[in-house]
């Protein structure tokens, strides 16, 4: 049986715009958003309708909203006070949601070849940039014979490198590092040589956490004649005092472990090693991480876990706030991490625990467990405590907002010399919470006429966007495009093109989306009007345009050719089949159905093909049909049934044969139908006829009093068989009543006891 696949990425961006911006808390980030996301839900803010499971995943927007990852709103407003990036790409091919790592790396890319950990303890992470540091610094010792350089540079990349044979085993074993040190002993003569060489010894110590030996050597290391050496081994003794009050804390996945105690005394002795350095070297090479290791000590120091709240040391807790409003106020080059990494270390450190109750499901805090009165903490906070409670059965499961009006209007003092921010907190308040978009067009007058948007600045217009529409303001869209030239920062002019997209949606005018003069150039936007709104003119002219990507052709053709062979229109399919491409594959790994993707390039391509020559598996449509017990009804090829059904649309063996195809190409919840079938009551998609389903077939057939006996033992049997195994409705996710599936079980054991299929089925599930 093939599997059957729901590609949905990106495809709540246009379908569910009705679900409110809610989460359920997550200690990492605060929260995991719906895939329809903020901007989506606030367009049909008066009137939201239940849809049932909004698909939660982690997403943002580059607007500060309440549905985005507490992360990303800190790294907005450090963007806003430092600058973005000038190398990080804007435009586009940007995503109009993201997730933070991805949001994190196009503001601040990794080195190529490097990998992010999530903690500085790892090993090889430790060791990426100590290499380098090594090498330039016993490069530029004049002191030392170039023979005694070039023998250490080679002992250090023998000695403690990170190899691919070393992957599963990255500390070196004892035996191999002292047979290494024994030949050098004889090799190394000159005083800074020898000084490198035991800075080496000692390093072996300390990456194999031989703790007492590695402090041992770099102790006596501190007065070496090495300045480079004098220096990294008095930053390397306060490394050691930090790894020993962190040495137990994690678990097996790198999280901190539950209910921790730090020793008291290693945490002083940490602290005073760090402050030792720090006199020593005030604007060393170390200083800044130093400085950042202090935070850590701060935050090891106490009981920071969430399920044991009531045992934090308030004390550390006020220490840790004002230690990371400095490190946000910081500039970035005066920093030891950028915002990014600066984001994640409070994100994981600090704010899920100033937010959640001792439940990982449990409710926000009604205020911050200690006093903070930096606005851009505030912002994020309030943010946080402004997210809504999603409609359903599982509303239990999320937090309640905590944001009552005159507790924000109690921060003002704190926003004094940000004013504009403060307003956006209090349009953001009447907007998601108090449901008032007139008042956010009050608050937030019209200023898109700028030349570049802070995301502050474009925050409010997009805010005041969603107000207009909210509204039913006619001048919404033209709001948006005027915003288009000042959004010039990562994943601003996407967002833009999104909320213009949206407009058109709803306001069924998909085909001005691909308008020649259409702003919205981001492929995966038009893929999914194309896959989800777009009518049949629409799709059959973006299936000849030469002046787009083969990509969106090809999504076109699909879609096209889908809707129309399960929605009835079998003269239409058989006459655009001339529009697939000569040179499609229809070998069985390649043309599943399950393989469509509405963007371009499913998430499971990388099981079948390289990712980068991903097609849409158009090539379903021309395979020949399948032979053998997968084909047990023994269909013809899917151009003959389509030209059965041209000739007469209620032939029951062509229908089954259509619902054969999708059985057989994996074609159950795909996700142009699934989606549909998820989405609003009121449809906005423009392609007449209802999503497909193989089991509304079965009871169609089931129902025929002309169909023939043999088609409707087939009609029974397969519709008992969409519940096999596991009584899950395989065949398109609605609940059928176990009484419904026995009474198709017996009146196939009892009607056409002789056929084959009456033989073959053994239980109604």
């Amino acid at each position: 049986m093939k599997p059957q696949i729901f590609s949905l990425k990106f495809l709540l961006l246009l379908l569910i715009p009705v679900c409110v911006a809610w989460y359920r808390p997550a200690h990492a980030c605060g929260g995991c958003s719906n895939k329809s996301g903020t901007l989506y839900s606030a367009i049909d803010q008066g009137h939201v309708s239940t849809t049932g499971d909004c698909y939660h995943f982690i997403v943002s927007m580059a607007m500060l909203s309440p549905g985005n990852d507490m992360r990303v709103n800190l790294m907005l407003l450090m963007s806003d006070l430092h600058g973005a990036p000038p190398e990080a790409k804007a435009g586009s091919e940007n995503p109009p949601q993201f997730g933070f790592e991805e949001f994190r790396d196009t503001l601040f890319p990794p080195p190529p070849g490097t990998r992010r950990y999530p903690y500085d303890y790892d090993y090889c992470a430790s060791l990426q940039s100590a290499g380098a540091a090594f090498n330039t610094a016993i490069e530029g010792e004049t002191g030392l014979p170039p023979s005694e350089r070039d023998f250490l540079i080679q002992l250090r990349g023998q000695m403690i490198g990170c190899s691919s044979a070393r992957a599963n085993s990255n500390r070196e074993s004892d035996q191999d590092a002292t047979a290494r040190f024994e030949a050098a002993d004889s090799q190394i003569r000159s005083r800074i040589g020898i000084a490198y060489l035991h800075y080496l010894k000692a390093a072996v110590a300390f990456y194999g956490e031989d703790y007492e030996q590695a402090a041992s050597g770099f102790a006596a290391l501190t007065k070496a004649d090495s300045a480079w050496v004098r220096e990294t081994a008095t930053y390397l003794l306060a490394r050691i005092a930090v790894r020993v009050v962190q040495r137990g804390s994690f678990d097996a996945y790198g999280h901190l472990a539950r209910d921790r105690r730090a020793d008291p005394a290693e945490v002083e002795a940490a602290n005073e090693a760090l402050d030792a350095y720090i006199s020593a070297y005030p604007k060393g090479l170390y200083t800044n991480s130093a400085r950042g290791l202090k935070r850590r000590v701060t935050w090891l120091s106490g009981n920071f876990d969430i399920h044991t709240v009531n045992l934090w040391m308030s004390g550390n807790v006020a220490k840790l706030i004002a230690d990371y409003v400095r490190a946000i106020a910081q500039d970035r080059a005066s920093r030891n991490v950028n915002d990014g990494e600066l984001a994640l270390e409070i994100g994981n450190k600090l704010l899920p625990y100033l937010l959640f109750g001792p439940d990982d499901y449990g409710s926000i805090a009604s205020i911050p467990r200690v006093d903070i009165t930096d606005p851009i903490l505030l912002t994020v906070i309030d943010l946080q405590r402004m997210q809504q409670i999603p409609p359903g059965e599982d509303a239990q499961y999320y937090p309640k907002p905590t944001m009552p009006r005159e507790a924000l209007l109690a921060q003002r003092p704190h926003f004094a010399k940000q004013k504009a921010l403060f307003d956006y907190l209090l349009a953001s308040h009447d907007f998601y919470v108090e449901r008032n978009p007139a008042s956010v067009l009050a608050l937030i007058p019209e200023d898109t006429g700028q030349t570049r948007f802070s995301y502050l600045q474009f925050s409010r217009q997009m805010l005041r966007g969603l107000a207009m529409q909210a509204t039913q303001d006619k001048q919404a869209r033209e709001h948006y495009v005027n915003m288009l030239p000042g959004a010039t920062l990562p994943f601003q002019r996407s967002t833009l093109e999104l909320a213009i997209a949206l407009t058109d949606q709803n306001s069924k005018q998909v085909a001005r989306i691909f308008a020649p003069d259409s702003p919205v150039r981001n492929q995966a936007l038009r893929s999914i009007a194309l896959s989800y709104f777009a009518d049949a003119p629409l799709l059959r002219k973006q299936a000849q345009d030469d002046s787009v990507s083969a990509a969106e052709r090809e999504t076109a053709i699909f879609v096209l050719l889908y809707k129309e062979l399960t929605r009835g229109f079998y003269a239409d399919f058989l006459r655009d089949m001339a529009l697939i491409p000569a040179d499609v594959d229809t070998t069985p790994n390649t043309s599943y159905l399950f393989r469509f993707s509405p963007t371009s390039g499913s998430p499971y391509a990388y099981f079948y093909s390289d990712y980068s020559t991903w097609r849409q598996p158009l090539g379903a449509f021309l395979a020949p049909a399948e032979e053998g017990e997968e084909n047990s009804y023994n269909c013809p090829a899917l151009k003959d049934t389509a030209a059965t059904l041209a000739g007469n649309a209620n032939n029951a063996r062509a229908k089954l044969c259509i619902a054969e195809f999708i059985r057989l190409n994996g074609g159950d919840g795909l996700s142009l139908d699934h989606a549909e079938k998820m989405g609003r009551n009121d449809s906005l998609s423009l392609f007449p006829g209802k999503p497909y389903s193989r089991l509304d077939v079965y009871r169609n057939v089931i129902a025929d009093p002309a169909a023939p006996s043999e088609d409707k033992a087939y009609a029974l049997y397969r519709a008992v068989h969409c519940f096999k195994s596991v009584g899950y409705n395989r065949c398109d996710g609605k609940e059928v009543a176990l009484s419904q599936r026995k009474a198709w079980f017996t009146q196939l054991k009892k009607k056409y006891p002789k056929s084959r299929w009456a033989k073959d089925l053994k239980y109604y599930w």
